[in-house]
């Protein structure tokens, strides 16, 4: 809603007033709320991705370029940040983070491991044929919740858009369970060998 130094003195105006008039738990209850919305715009727009430097695209987008992958973001509950390339039979995933921590591991993967479906939706998204812009785009949620998930289309130069498409987004999350069973995968075969 504001910038966190509007929030802070909102707060202190409000929680003076009640304290005074002996209603902390209105007072604790309406700070909540304010800090809450005031802090989620803040982080909606802190997405962390080490391998991209650029900022997001807005005006200037052209829905039908090319792109060389696709950024995915899981914060909160689950998180995960993962780059994924698709070349004939094989998925690269770049693993970025991994429950907070910060990853460099790559896998290589056959596609068949992976939902048809997603990926040829997918690599529609990559090769331009299909938008990466819904018509109307998500309501912005006024409370935050337990997790959130951003996806990006990777261009070429190492900008990034934002990719608003609900189907393709869906197909993200598919292709997030694909990529947590081959994380299982890989580390139940390191463990094998380390034994």
């Amino acid at each position: 809603m504001g910038s966190p130094v509007v929030t802070a003195i909102g707060l202190f105006f409000i929680f003076t007033k009640h304290i005074y008039m002996k209603k902390f738990f209105h007072t604790l209850l309406l700070s909540s709320v304010l800090l809450v919305t005031g802090c989620h715009e803040k982080s909606v727009m802190s997405v962390s991705a080490p391998q991209l430097t650029a900022s997001i695209a807005t005006d200037s987008v052209t829905d039908t370029s090319h792109y060389k992958g696709i950024y995915f973001v899981r914060q909160g509950g689950g998180n995960i940040e993962f780059e994924m390339t698709h070349q004939k039979d094989s998925i690269q995933i770049q693993l970025h983070k991994l429950q907070f921590k910060d990853s460099s591991l790559t896998l290589n993967c056959s596609a068949q491991a992976f939902d048809s479906a997603s990926i040829a939706l997918v690599d529609s998204l990559v090769q331009g044929s299909l938008p990466i812009k819904e018509e109307e785009e998500e309501p912005k949620r006024i409370l935050m919740t337990g997790t959130w998930v951003y996806t990006y289309a990777i261009k070429h130069d190492g900008g990034w858009d934002t990719i608003t498409l609900k189907r393709a987004k869906d197909a993200m999350r598919i292709i997030e369970d694909s990529v947590r069973i081959q994380l299982e995968k890989s580390d139940t075969n390191s463990q094998e060998t380390n034994e």
